[in-house]
C-alpha cells in the first residue's frame, strides 16, 4: 500500500486502475486509507486491529461527500473508541439500530403491517417516507423532542394541509408509544414528544343527517338504479354503516335466522369485530337478491 500526505487537491486528481483497487494511507493520520475502485470511487476507511486482533476495515464515507477532514476527524474519533476497547464497527452498528430510520422499519414491521389492512399500513407508509423520514433522517430516536414534533407538523400545516397535519401528528404519537415498549429502544425513551395542543386542523363537526324528504328522494332514485348500484344505496340507508363495509359484505357474514351481519375484524376501520343487528326490511332486501359468489354487492358474479 502507498503512503502519501494526502490532500484534497491530490485526491481529486487521483485517476481509477485499470482493474481492481488502489489503496493510499494517510500518513498524517495512522490507518487512515483512501481506496479507489476501477470505476472511480473513492472511499475513505480506517484499518485497525480489534481487541481480539482481528484486522478490520472501518468505512468512513465516499468522496467528496466527506472531505478529508472529515474523514480524518471521524478516524480519529474510531482511534479513541478503540483505545477504550471498543470495536467502531459495533459501535455504528449499535448508533444505526437507534436511528429513526432503523426505529420506522421496525414499527412498520412488527406493528403496522401485522395489525392493520393493507391500505391503512400503506398511507402510514406513505407518512413515513413523505413526511417524517425526511425531516429527521439519521437522526437518534432519543434526540426527537417536542419542538421537533412541533416544527414538522407546524411546517406541513403551513403549506395549506392542516388534516395532513394532524394525521402525520397521530402517525409520530402511535410510533413512540409503540416504540417506548420496545427493548430497543426502552431505555432510550423517556416520554412521547407529542403533547396535546399540537393538533393544526380544526374539530369536524358530524353532526349533519338526512332529512325525511332527503332520505325519500334518495330511495326513490335507488329504486330506478340496477343492481347491484341501487339495493347497495338501500342497503347504506338502512344499516348506518361504512360504505367500505357494505360493499365488502359477504354473504358468509349474514345470519338470516338470528337477523345479525358479524363483521370480522379486518373488514372495520378500528380493527375490531362487531355485530350489526339487521331489521326485517334489510332482510327482506337481502331476500330478493342474487346469491351469485361470496360478496353480496358485485358487478362480477359475487366476486
Amino acid at each position: 500500500m502507498t503512503q502519501r500526505r494526502l490532500t484534497e487537491a491530490m485526491i481529486g486528481r487521483i485517476k481509477p486502475p485499470l482493474k481492481g483497487r488502489l489503496e493510499i494511507g494517510d500518513v498524517i493520520e495512522r490507518g487512515l486509507v483512501l481506496r479507489i475502485t476501477e470505476r472511480g470511487t473513492k472511499t475513505f476507511c480506517l484499518y485497525y486491529y480489534d481487541v481480539r486482533g482481528r484486522h478490520r476495515r472501518f468505512t468512513i464515507g465516499r468522496s467528496p461527500d466527506v472531505t478529508l477532514a472529515e474523514a480524518r476527524e471521524r478516524a480519529r474519533i474510531a482511534r479513541r473508541q478503540i483505545a477504550k476497547g471498543k470495536d467502531p464497527l459495533l459501535e455504528e452498528k449499535r448508533t444505526r439500530k437507534h436511528t429513526i430510520n432503523a426505529a420506522a422499519d421496525l414499527f412498520l414491521e412488527r406493528h403496522v403491517y401485522r395489525n392493520n389492512r393493507e391500505r391503512t399500513a400503506a398511507e402510514t407508509r406513505r407518512k413515513f417516507e413523505g413526511y417524517i423520514l425526511p425531516a429527521w433522517d439519521g437522526r437518534p430516536i432519543a434526540s426527537i423532542e417536542r419542538r421537533d414534533v412541533a416544527e414538522l407538523i407546524q411546517g406541513i400545516a403551513d403549506n395549506g394541509a392542516p388534516v395532513m397535519a394532524d394525521r402525520v401528528l397521530a402517525t409520530v404519537s402511535k410510533f413512540f408509544n409503540w416504540a417506548l415498549v420496545q427493548p430497543e429502544y426502552i431505555d432510550l425513551l423517556k416520554a412521547n414528544p407529542v403533547v396535546r395542543g399540537m393538533s393544526q386542523a380544526s374539530p369536524r363537526k358530524r353532526d349533519r343527517v338526512l332529512t325525511l324528504s332527503e332520505i325519500r328522494e334518495v330511495w326513490g332514485v335507488a329504486d330506478e338504479m340496477a343492481y347491484p348500484f341501487g339495493t347497495f344505496t338501500k342497503m347504506l340507508l338502512l344499516t348506518g354503516q361504512r360504505r367500505s363495509e357494505v360493499a365488502g359484505m359477504r354473504w358468509s357474514e349474514i345470519d338470516t335466522e338470528e337477523g345479525v351481519w358479524r363483521l370480522p375484524a379486518i373488514a372495520t376501520k378500528t380493527g375490531r369485530a362487531h355485530e350489526v343487528p339487521l331489521s326485517s326490511a334489510v332482510l327482506d332486501l337481502l331476500a330478493g337478491l342474487p346469491e351469485e359468489g361470496a360478496y353480496v354487492f358485485s358487478t362480477r358474479g359475487g366476486n
